[in-house]
């Protein structure tokens, strides 16, 4: 997707809205930046999804007779998702190319049925959605994984055929795949601290926390924009800034 595209703008208007904060905490600014473009949590959200149960019946969890079938189980009490994978042993690598789905939060029980079916018939190595009002209201609320891109690419276009008409949110700091924004992807970094070991730093919460230090770097050198500066450093870093990737991850 290009510039234009409307994951390029909500992250520059992420940028934009951090900016505006002055503060010199990378951890608070790198929180802001990940969690930018968050619906409001209002009554009826929190009182319509107050459990992980409630959660569930209203994704459409145990609907979906594929996840029983075709799906094992990864979730842990703790964690914020409601989780699947292959069936089998898990690999000594993570698949670290991702598809965000992000459809409004009202349409997510529609469009997660249609991921679901989607996902089982294509090379998805694992999914999981937000099991709270918090992780429903976020905009990466449902996440695929894959072993790389063409796999991902041909879920992405199976999926877009069949929810033509889903209501958008929309995933900052992701690249887009498809017209809309209901689609987009990313990969998950390696690095040293996490290679070999079965995990990966999320793309966004990677990009995030990059931003934020650029940002005090920027500050404290008194740059005249701060965003461009911290914009040029990621781009020095080898992150496409226009379309959100790392260069030559993908098409």
């Amino acid at each position: 997707m290009v510039e234009g595209s409307l994951t390029s703008r909500l992250s520059q208007a992420a940028l934009q809205y951090v900016e505006a904060f002055e503060s010199d905490d990378p951890v608070f600014m790198a929180e802001r930046f990940y969690a930018y473009y968050t619906f409001p949590a209002s009554r009826a959200w929190r009182a319509r999804l107050a459990s992980r149960r409630e959660t569930a019946s209203f994704i459409g969890v145990v609907r979906q007779r594929v996840l029983r079938a075709e799906w094992m189980s990864a979730n842990v009490e703790s964690d914020s998702w409601f989780a699947w994978r292959r069936p089998g042993p898990n690999s000594s690598v993570a698949p670290r190319f991702k598809l965000y789905v992000s459809p409004h939060c009202s349409d997510l029980p529609e469009v997660f049925a249609v991921a679901a079916r989607v996902f089982t018939e294509s090379d998805a190595v694992a999914f999981k959605v937000g099991n709270s009002a918090g992780g429903v209201l976020r905009p990466d609320k449902l996440i695929a994984y894959f072993a790389n891109y063409a796999a991902l690419a041909r879920a992405g276009a199976a999926l877009e055929k069949l929810v033509p008409g889903a209501r958008v949110h929309g995933v900052p700091f992701s690249c887009q795949l498809d017209a809309t924004g209901l689609l987009s992807w990313g990969v998950d970094p390696i690095t040293p601290a996490n290679a070999g070991d079965g995990g990966a730093i999320s793309w966004r919460r990677w990009v995030a926390a990059r931003l934020a230090s650029r940002f005090v770097e920027g500050r404290k050198s008194e740059a005249s924009d701060v965003s461009q500066y911290a914009l040029d450093a990621l781009s020095a870093e080898g992150v496409d800034v226009g379309r959100w990737i790392v260069r030559n991850a993908g098409p």
